[in-house]
């Protein structure tokens, strides 16, 4: 009890401490522009919530012209994404920029700037630019105020400034990885389920689970180039891991294998048998293959994230989703009920990875064959999450699927005769 007193005294602290603030991602078009001297030009910028919507209004963005004027400020249109159109009369010749800004309480100030060139008009092309077609400049040229954006236009400008989605996103993913570690290594098994529930609700409900490590490898193929460098992160971090020490981001770190753990409780009355009969759990098993090959294969075809848009825990984390999104999400939770982490056996992407690299992890939970006396205890229902430990025959020694383990040291610990360890 006082262990999770404690974990709740944390929680609310880190809430009080991060705040609510949700941050987006700006993207400005046309990206260079050209345009002629008393030319106009029309500008979208579009914005997109980095996970659930952002909590800042559309209205406090600011737009920054050079060497022009906003003669036209549009009005917001809400949507996915949202987008403003606003016009830009260039007045000068030489290089000029159009900048969008918002201060964002968790990230900071977010930034995005398209540039381009001015060039004087020709006699034949200034003809064509008649005063009288062209929008009225504002009565007060250094700013513009609307109820739907803040502009305003200096001359010059001094600043320079490069803004990195996700950071204090990735300073949390750090924190858990490290902590996940440590943990598993310091063989803290008793802190494992707290762990883990803490990560539903800080790397689940808090960040909106965007991104996270389980779908990182769509965001790659979707060639999103505002989070490109932070799903490369995630997603080599969790991988590097297991070449090391295995799943432990499955068994220690992960807010989707949390959620699934969690809820399911491990009852005979509950369970028929030890898990799905073999002829149905085997060819499962590779399920998780052809999610990741052929949604990857739709991903990098349509440069769309698709698994994002139907992934049952993103609707569970944002609390919104379509409506297959919702019932996805449901029969999940229902199965994990009756069976222990069915979309981390049969549906995860980064699994399908692990599979492939966690057996050649250089430390492993390993048996000691001369310590194992076939008591048969480390394969019982509801020990292993993953059902990674079985006996081919009652009375044998077990063997261990690595690339199902999780490496959550349920089965060493449950061991009574030490025939278990961790160990290369």
């Amino acid at each position: 009890m006082k262990k999770w007193l404690s974990l709740l005294g944390v929680l609310i602290m880190g809430f009080s401490i991060l705040g609510e603030a949700h941050a987006c991602v700006l993207k400005i078009y046309p990206s260079p522009f050209e345009a002629k001297v008393k030319e106009v030009l029309t500008f979208r910028l579009e914005r997109y919530p980095t996970h659930r919507r952002c909590v800042l209004p559309v209205e406090e963005t600011k737009i920054t012209v050079s060497k022009g004027t906003v003669v036209d400020p549009g009005t917001w249109k809400e949507g996915n994404p949202d987008v403003l159109e606003f016009k830009v009369r260039f007045d000068e010749a030489g290089e000029a920029f159009v900048r969008a800004e918002r201060e964002c309480p968790r990230e900071g100030l977010i930034v995005v700037e398209t540039k381009g060139t001015v060039t004087e008009a020709t006699s034949s092309q200034a003809s064509t630019l008649k005063a009288e077609e062209l929008p009225k400049e504002p009565e007060a040229p250094s700013t513009v105020a609307t109820p739907a954006t803040s502009l305003t236009h200096p001359k010059e400008s001094t600043v320079s400034i490069t803004h990195i989605v996700g950071s204090i996103n990735l300073n949390l993913w750090y924190v858990f990885f490290a902590a996940g570690v440590i943990m598993f290594l310091s063989n803290l098994s008793s802190y494992r389920k707290p762990l883990l529930f803490l990560s539903v609700v800080f790397l689940g409900f808090f960040l909106g689970g965007c991104p996270e490590p389980v779908g990182t490898i769509f965001y790659l193929l979707s060639r999103n180039r505002e989070l490109f460098w932070t799903a490369l992160i995630l997603f080599a971090i969790p991988v590097t891991i297991s070449f090391i020490w295995g799943r432990v981001f499955c068994g220690w770190i992960c807010p989707l294998g949390a959620v699934q753990e969690l809820m399911h409780r491990a009852q005979p009355h509950l369970n028929c048998y030890h898990g799905l009969p073999p002829w149905i759990d085997r060819p499962l098993k590779w399920a998780k293959f052809a999610v990741l090959f052929g949604v990857g294969y739709l991903t990098w075809k349509s440069a769309t994230n698709l698994f994002s848009e139907y992934e049952p825990f993103k609707v569970l984390f944002n609390l919104t989703g379509t409506t297959l999104g919702i019932g996805i999400l449901a029969l999940t939770l229902l199965i994990s009920l009756f069976l222990s982490r069915p979309f981390c056996r049969y549906i995860c992407p980064l699994g399908a990875i692990f599979k492939i690299t966690a057996p050649f992890s250089y430390f492993k939970v390993t048996l000691d064959e001369e310590a194992c006396v076939e008591c048969g205890l480390c394969t019982q229902e509801g020990i292993c999450p993953m059902g990674a430990i079985k006996c081919k025959e009652e009375g044998k020694k077990p063997i261990i699927n690595y690339g199902e383990c999780i490496a959550c040291l349920e089965c060493k610990n449950t061991c009574k005769k030490g025939g278990l360890k961790v160990g290369r």
